[in-house]
């Protein structure tokens, strides 16, 4: 793909726009509105608009089976985009939790959800599979796995708002943050794609700089969601009317949040295990147990600095409960995929000694492309 490509046929190539206009009071429809209007009543996106003043930034939802999102510059197009099936792959997730009796009992009432056991996701060899089946999937054809309770409903609807509100913080961070330009000055290529073949010819030095620019990502968008989900609390018009009642105490939302975001890493396990991870330094992304370490770390980073009033012991024990509970309803309703030994088991500090090296060798590629990046980025990047 070169620099000449535009963002409509880069686009084409990849599937196509979604259009929800035949189906506008969907669920999936509003839900996705929503993300949408998140992203753009922000600051940031406002940022992007004095950079391209004569380009819109385009958002939306894409068809591609073997991609999660994208973000990218075309001509002086930037484009952000999140793929149909991730979406509903994340959506079914929660209706799948939600309709459980033994889950989340204190939303709703959970005594009138007809499933004692949760339903379980079917998952064949064939990643592909599992994407394809949501490929061009509506609200109707897969409400069969939605909660009975309408507040329940409403729930796994908010989740999956952040969940989207996070991918695409975290795809606007790679375009404001310099990695688009900086990649493209390097390899010519003006996008980057999560989860694709985009890396597979990338020797172990350019692997580590990706996992570095996902690390900047992770860290950027979790503090913009931390930073959403408190003016939520404070703001209750700034959140559906529907998911007020979600938003009501900041440390339930920090909770939720993180449910939310290891969502995405729930995705990125079967990714990992249907690619093999291997050696961690072969890899072009860094592994589910790293980025959940991230954002629990941002997380409690941030409270500190901003936000004094509340108890920093009482947010780790959130963000520690949302780490837990969130890969027990994840290694049961897709039991066949994800053991546990594959996923994370507490809170902040619990990553292997190879991961933690690895860390260390992101934190040195950090301070080495820091400036080069600078010279790319539209915001001031962290020391």
């Amino acid at each position: 793909m070169t620099e000449h490509v535009s963002a409509e046929d880069y686009i084409k190539s990849r599937g196509g726009l979604i259009n929800d206009k035949d189906m506008p009071f969907s669920v999936s429809h509003r839900i996705k509105m929503h993300i949408l209007c998140n992203y753009s009543r922000h600051s940031r996106r406002k940022d992007l608009l004095k950079k391209f003043p004569s380009q819109v930034p385009l958002a939306g939802f894409y068809k591609n089976n073997k991609i999660n999102a994208t973000a990218g510059i075309f001509g002086e197009a930037p484009v952000f985009l999140m793929t149909n099936a991730a979406f509903f792959i994340l959506h079914d997730l929660f209706n799948r939790i939600l309709s459980y009796k033994n889950t989340f009992v204190e939303v709703g009432d959970s005594s009138v959800e007809r499933l004692t056991e949760p339903s379980l996701i079917n998952y064949s060899d064939n990643l592909e599979d599992l994407y394809c089946s949501h490929l061009n999937c509506t609200n109707r054809e897969y409400s069969l796995n939605r909660p009975v309770n309408t507040v329940r409903v409403e729930f796994a609807n908010f989740l999956t708002f952040l969940a989207g509100v996070y991918l695409f913080e975290h795809e606007l961070c790679h375009f404001l943050n310099g990695h688009i330009l900086f990649s493209k000055r390097k390899n010519g290529l003006g996008y980057i794609e999560e989860y694709s073949e985009q890396h597979d010819g990338y020797c172990r030095e350019e692997k580590l700089i990706n996992q570095t620019l996902e690390y900047d990502a992770d860290c950027i968008a979790m503090n913009r969601c931390i930073a959403d989900c408190f003016l939520f609390v404070d703001n209750s018009d700034a959140i559906y009317y529907e998911w007020k009642e979600f938003c009501k105490c900041k440390y339930d939302v920090i909770y939720y949040l993180t449910l939310a975001v290891q969502s995405l890493h729930y995705i990125r396990i079967i990714r990992e295990i249907h690619y093999g991870v291997g050696d961690i330094k072969d890899n072009a992304y860094p592994t589910h147990s790293m980025r959940a370490d991230w954002c629990a770390r941002v997380t409690e980073s941030f409270v500190k600095k901003r936000h004094k009033d509340l108890d920093v012991e009482k947010i780790k024990k959130k963000i520690e409960e949302g780490l837990r509970d969130s890969f027990s309803y994840y290694t049961v309703i897709v039991r066949d995929v994800i053991s546990p030994s594959k996923t994370v088991d507490g809170g902040v500090g619990f990553l292997s000694n190879e991961e933690l090296i690895q860390m260390s060798e992101i934190q040195k590629c950090w301070s080495n492309i820091r400036d080069n990046l600078q010279e790319h980025a539209f915001v001031n990047l962290a020391p």
